[in-house]
């Protein structure tokens, strides 16, 4: 399989001009970049912080992968970042590092526990079903009504080509689900802003509208850093000193650099897979037991091109395995963005242990594909009865993808 890294420059999905390309190339460096506390003596990129969860992009979206998420118990890494909704005590989400001076805003713990499931030949697979406990916060404790919302980074390859799907392409998707299938409903995301209603396309349940969104989010929120979008920090309401803590300029990210940084993610190509022997079979099978309900492999984009990114890119109920919960353990009713599959490839051999869905909690696409429950409920039980040779058929294909 082709492999793409930092040791392969990136490459777009369109023809580039010099301007273009050189906003580009800038983008990339950027992204790589690690940032540094105000008024260090370097340069331009200074202003991390004061609380933060990594020091730049690349740490969570490791060449330009997804993340590499946690890999069994213990204290969550850097790049599971916890979101936190019913409360602004500590911001968006909580920051788990500090620039020298200052306390974190807290640690995220994971505990495992163990899930089995019996497939129809009576193979057993174990699942490992995460448990969060925030520890160590330096202001006061959350709310037992707090909902936690761990997420892995996503891969930005792509991404700009999922902004490019129109409103039209979704609704004729979500129609055609109603009409041929009895359980999928996928439904568009819309989101409220100052503008008026936005269509939702990025984001584990796309709640972000655009890559410039996503970027200004992911700078100001776990990152620390000011931008020409997000005009603060992702400080708690009571942490007077987090607010008044020395910048690295008005914005930290210049113009200029967030601008290189959201055209380097909108024209970033997914690299391109070599499909195993038996893809024909994994194909067939695919689309045999329904994946391809809401993994679709093809949509149309504005520019009167069709992309094939596996995604839908609507909202599906998955059941209550993957909800998310709040402090006290209530299940918080969640729906999620069909994951776009395109790239998948690059994540898996990255000589690193895959971690997948949008806790990192799958450890393999079986294990991914058995967490599948509500809307995918009948496809994962389709599954659950195919033969072995025909599971990893499917599973080869999935991973080539």
């Amino acid at each position: 399989m082709a492999v793409q890294d930092d040791a392969h420059p990136p490459h777009s999905w369109k023809p580039l001009s010099r301007s273009e390309q050189a906003r580009f190339d800038l983008g990339y460096a950027v992204f790589n970049t690690e940032w540094v506390p105000a008024n260090s003596p370097a340069g331009r990129i200074d202003g991390l912080g004061p609380v933060f969860n990594v020091q730049g992009c690349d740490a969570c979206h490791n060449s330009r992968r997804r993340g590499r998420g946690p890999r069994g118990d213990g204290e969550a890494p850097g790049d599971l970042v916890v979101q936190l909704g019913g409360t602004d005590l500590y911001g968006r989400v909580l920051n788990t590092a500090a620039i020298p001076g200052f306390k974190p805003e807290g640690q995220v713990w994971i505990h495992y526990t163990s899930r089995r499931v019996r497939l129809a030949d009576d193979t057993t697979i174990e699942l490992h079903e995460p448990n969060y406990r925030i520890a160590n916060l330096a202001g006061p404790p959350l709310p037992g009504g707090t909902v936690l919302s761990p997420r892995m980074p996503p891969a930005v390859q792509g991404a700009g080509l999922l902004e490019l799907v129109p409103q039209s392409e979704l609704e004729s998707v979500a129609r055609l689900q109603k009409r041929a299938t009895r359980d999928v409903r996928g439904r568009i995301s819309w989101l409220r802003t100052d503008h008026g209603r936005v269509i939702g396309r990025l984001g584990w349940q796309a709640g972000q509208a655009t890559v410039i969104d996503q970027v200004a989010a992911a700078f100001s929120r776990e990152m620390g850093l000011t931008n020409p979008v997000a005009a603060f920090d992702d400080c708690g309401r009571w942490d007077a000193a987090c607010r008044t803590a020395p910048n690295g300029g008005v914005p930290e990210v210049a113009p200029d650099l967030f601008e290189a940084v959201v055209a380097f993610e909108r024209w970033h190509a997914v690299p391109v897979a070599k499909m195993p022997d038996r893809s024909a079979l994994g194909a067939q099978l695919f689309a045999r037991i329904g994946c391809a309900d809401c993994h679709r492999s093809t949509l149309a984009i504005d520019t009167g091109a069709v992309i094939h990114p596996y995604t839908d890119l609507l909202l599906h109920n998955l059941g209550v395995g993957l909800a998310d919960r709040n402090l006290s353990g209530a299940l918080i009713p969640s729906a999620w963005r069909t994951a776009p599959l395109w790239g998948l490839h690059a994540s898996l051999v990255a000589n690193q242990p895959p971690r997948l869905l949008h806790d990192g909690r799958a450890r393999s696409v079986e294990e991914a594909v058995l967490w599948h429950e509500g809307e995918a409920l009948r496809a994962r039980d389709a599954y659950s009865h195919l033969n072995v040779q025909q599971r990893q058929s499917l599973i080869d294909w999935i991973a080539g993808l």
